[in-house]
């Protein structure tokens, strides 16, 4: 399975501290959804909507690293289906975490800002999730 990844699992340091294996990432982007902020949180979430978030997609990621990321990501996502386009314009079968809809009240209005996070927020994220393994 592919696994697109749009917040804090694009960071090798963030990876690498759920993940034990090796796998190929390639940059890649998925239209109809924007990227949000979450209430008071360091990481996004992902609404339909009209656009195109930029991100990494990990290939062929094995059931049992898909597992430990299932159980990674918060209540608020769910698992969907999708095709993303990397940046030679291949399409790829991936899944990708969205914010479900009854949890829709935790997402702001405003675009995740990827340099905030990584001047601010991806130290903090790290420091507070450090028991991953």
């Amino acid at each position: 399975m592919n696994l697109f990844v749009y917040g804090t699992l694009m960071y090798e340091q963030v990876w690498r501290r759920l993940v034990a294996g090796e796998f190929e990432r390639k940059a890649a982007q998925l239209s109809g959804y924007r990227r949000l902020k979450i209430k008071n949180e360091d990481y996004p979430g992902l609404v339909r909507g009209i656009g195109t978030v930029r991100g990494i997609v990990w290939l062929a990621v094995d059931r049992e690293t898909l597992r430990r990321i299932d159980e990674f990501e918060a209540t608020c996502y769910r698992r969907n289906s999708g095709v993303v386009i990397d940046d030679a314009g291949a399409e790829i079968p991936a899944d990708f975490f969205v914010i479900k809809e009854s949890f829709r009240a935790i997402v702001e209005e405003a675009e995740w800002d990827v340099e905030e996070f990584e001047r601010r927020g991806l130290s903090r994220f790290i420091d507070s999730y450090a028991g991953f393994r």
